[in-house]
Parts: C-alpha cells; sequence; structure tokens
C-alpha cells in the first residue's frame, strides 16, 4: 500500500524585526535565547535570567496564559539572586547541578513558576548530580483532577488483546509490541483487528507512523504492516458495524498520521483545525492561522453512515487530542472514555522564534504552535468525552475493559 505524506501542514515563519521583551537585554533584534555563550550560567540569577528572557520570546500561548509573566520576573529574580552561585559537579566529563540546599529551593521556585504554564506540552528539565529533574504542567494537572487514577499500561493492553483474542471475540489480529529493558513490561503496543466479527479496531501506544515510513528506524519494519492491515480490514471486510481506535495512554506524535487513520473513512476533504505559531519575538507576534485538513484516500467503501468511534483517556494527549477531535467533528464520531490531557498544540520544527530553547544547565520542550479546533481552543483544558466512561480497574484485573465494552455499546446502538 502507498503512503502519501501531506506536507499541506508545514508553517511557514518570517522573522520580524521587533522588541521582544520589556527588559533591557540588548537582544531586541536576534534571538539569543538559545545561545549558551551570550548567557553565562554560573549563577542562578544569570540562569533564571536566561530561562526568563527564552520563555518571554519563545513562548507561544502568551494571549492564553494567565500568568503575568513580568510579575514573574519581579517576584523570582530577588529571590533567584539570593541563592547565590551555582554549584556543579563533573561525571565522565558532562557538568551536572549539585543536591544542596540552594539547587533545592531552585527546584521549588521553578515548579511555582512552571506548574500554572496553560502548554501541556511543556517541560523544564535540569541534569542535577544524582539523575535529570523535570517539572510539566501536564503531569501536575492531571493529579488535580477529581477522577485522577494510574493510567492502564501497555503490559495490561496486551493481556486484554490475549484475553480477547483467545475467548475468541478478537480475530484478524496483527500486533507489534517493543519489550522494555526488563523483558516482561511491554513499552510500545499497535495491533489492528476486528472485534466481535464486524467491528474494526486499531491500538496504538503511540502515532509517528510517517516517521517509521520514510525513515525506516528500527521500528518501522514492525509497525508500518500494522497500519497496512488496518487499511485492508476498512476495504475488506464484509458488513463493517463500526470502526474503533484507542488512543488511550497515547502520548501522541506526528499530525501527518490523520491521514493514514481517517483518510479512508471520510468521504471529503475536512476542515478540523487551525494552527498559529509566532512570527517575531514579541510575545504577541504570532502569524495568521493555517488550516489543516485531512482528504479522503484509499476509500473504497463510504463510512459515513458507519460509526466510528475514538477511544482516550486523560493520558491521550497532543496527536491523541487531534484524532478524538475528529471524534468530535465527524457526524457519526463520537468521543468515548475520559476527558482528554490538553496538549492539543502543536510541534513545528523551523522557527527561530517559538519552541524548544536551552541553556547550559537546562532545557525547555514546549509547543511552538497553537491550535483551535475548528473554531474553539482546548489547550489545558481537553477534549470531554461524548460518553464519559472511567476504567473500572477491577474489572480490569479479570481482563474485562469496561471502557471497551462501552464504545461497543454505542456502536450497537448506532450514533
Amino acid at each position: 500500500m502507498k503512503y502519501l505524506y501531506y506536507c499541506k501542514y508545514l508553517l511557514a515563519v518570517v522573522l520580524c524585526v521587533t522588541a521582544g521583551s520589556c527588559r533591557d537585554n540588548d537582544s531586541d533584534f536576534v534571538n539569543r535565547s538559545d545561545s549558551k555563550a551570550y548567557y553565562p550560567e554560573d549563577t542562578w540569577e544569570a540562569l533564571f535570567e536566561h530561562y526568563w528572557d527564552g520563555m518571554n520570546k519563545n513562548y507561544a500561548m502568551w494571549d492564553l496564559e494567565k500568568t503575568d509573566w513580568d510579575e514573574v520576573y519581579d517576584k523570582y529574580s530577588p529571590l533567584f539572586c539570593d541563592l547565590g552561585v551555582i554549584e556543579t559537579v563533573m561525571h565522565n566529563g558532562e557538568e551536572y547541578i549539585e543536591d544542596n540546599a540552594a539547587s533545592r529551593k531552585a527546584k521549588e521556585y521553578f515548579e511555582q513558576i512552571v506548574t500554572p504554564l496553560i502548554d501541556q506540552h511543556y517541560a523544564l528539565t535540569m541534569d542535577f548530580e544524582g539523575g535529570t529533574w523535570g517539572v510539566t504542567p501536564n503531569s501536575y494537572r492531571i493529579k488535580q483532577r477529581p477522577d485522577y487514577h494510574e493510567a492502564i499500561t501497555q503490559t495490561k493492553f496486551k493481556e486484554l488483546h490475549d484475553t480477547y483474542k483467545t475467548g475468541g471475540r478478537i480475530t484478524e489480529s496483527k500486533g507489534y509490541l517493543v519489550m522494555q529493558e526488563d523483558g516482561v513490561s511491554v513499552n510500545g503496543l499497535w495491533y489492528s483487528c476486528m472485534l466481535d466479527g464486524n467491528i474494526v479496531y486499531y491500538h496504538l501506544s503511540g502515532f509517528d507512523l510517517n516517521d517509521y515510513v520514510f525513515t525506516g528506524n528500527e521500528w518501522a519494519e514492525g509497525i508500518i504492516p500494522i497500519t497496512e492491515h488496518y487499511q485492508t480490514l476498512l476495504n475488506t471486510q464484509p458488513d463493517i458495524k463500526g470502526v474503533i481506535i484507542d488512543v488511550r495512554n497515547n502520548g501522541g506524535g506526528y499530525t501527518a498520521d490523520l491521514q493514514l487513520l481517517f483518510g479512508p473513512l471520510v468521504s471529503e476533504r475536512m476542515l478540523f483545525a487551525y494552527a498559529r505559531t509566532k512570527d517575531g519575538l514579541g510575545r504577541l507576534d504570532f502569524s495568521t492561522w493555517i488550516p489543516y485538513y485531512v482528504f479522503p484516500e484509499n476509500n473504497i467503501r463510504s463510512f459515513d453512515n458507519i460509526p466510528i468511534v475514538v477511544l482516550a483517556d486523560m493520558y491521550s494527549v497532543s496527536m491523541s487530542e487531534v484524532s478524538s477531535s475528529l471524534a468530535k467533528f465527524l457526524p457519526n464520531g463520537r468521543l468515548i472514555g475520559e476527558r482528554t490531557a490538553g496538549g492539543t498544540g502543536q510541534l513545528v520544527g523551523g522557527s527561530a522564534v517559538a519552541g524548544n530553547f536551552s541553556g547550559s544547565l537546562f532545557k525547555v520542550y514546549m509547543s511552538s504552535c497553537i491550535a483551535k479546533y475548528p473554531n474553539d481552543i482546548y489547550e489545558g483544558e481537553g477534549f470531554t468525552p461524548d460518553v464519559e466512561v472511567h476504567p473500572d480497574f477491577e474489572q480490569l484485573s479479570r481482563n474485562i475493559d469496561n471502557q471497551l465494552e462501552r464504545a461497543i455499546e454505542v456502536i450497537r446502538q448506532g450514533v
């Protein structure tokens, strides 16, 4: 089967000559937020200055953000100044921050700064003596939910697959798994199959399907045939009653993968989102909104009157949420499970003024684009399911997947 990589989604970013910061840092016309030489980080104050300035120029969500970034500077700059010199140690030629009272207080300050941020892709990491330390708004927000629970592991999803297959409910199954170093736990799991005879089911623990196709990395040989099998089932199985795309505990991947999943399911071009990045150093220097589409591809039959379900949970983020949006907006689609994570922004490379930046002792990973689906922004909130179902861990212990069973019920009832 021939795969088509849709490059229609790439954003052109033009670096504008603007004033990017209210601070006098002599970098109004050049983005030095990723320049380690320009910011020697020998003190906690200097590290904070580098971090603050990088965020000031590169963060793509200032118009949505409730955090007052100038107030952050006014409050925390003197606090970091009081921490003094950064003590470091060397191990195998690499520099690490020493674990001491000052560095522990710095962690506390950064947690206070980072956790309220709206960008749910965001992660600040530092290499400390004894291991990498990091803080993310997403993990903090999930744990604040009243319905919080631990994620269903890919190991458990593999057990569920085996149980349903042994019981005859899963047939025509083709799968691929990646084991963790312990040789027991499952790290990645992809499989497509027929469920209960007439429902096409595809479980994905991650996306990047197009990346596997075009880079041919070590997982490509195993994963490419699973997507081909999914598309073959859609085109050849008689009397299909529904389609389930399962993105529970899926951390996302490339938006272009949407074409592989939904191209065979739509009968006409569908606008599902707009994306916008930064095009200058000022906080509110944004590009125009660029439309994202999914196009009909390889559709031998029509799925317009067949229920399409995306099964998601609070650990479904990024590309998993893009998939969830289509389930929400397709006339015959339904989103089932839990409210998604809220990391709906995009990660588009090539921008000099948006997204990731780093110093000699820290790294920031974050969205370079904000997206709206198609008219509303869900960043920090996530998509609310049409049918809410939380996992029943007592049933899961007996290898009964209550969320999947509810999705099957919805299909049987008709959308």
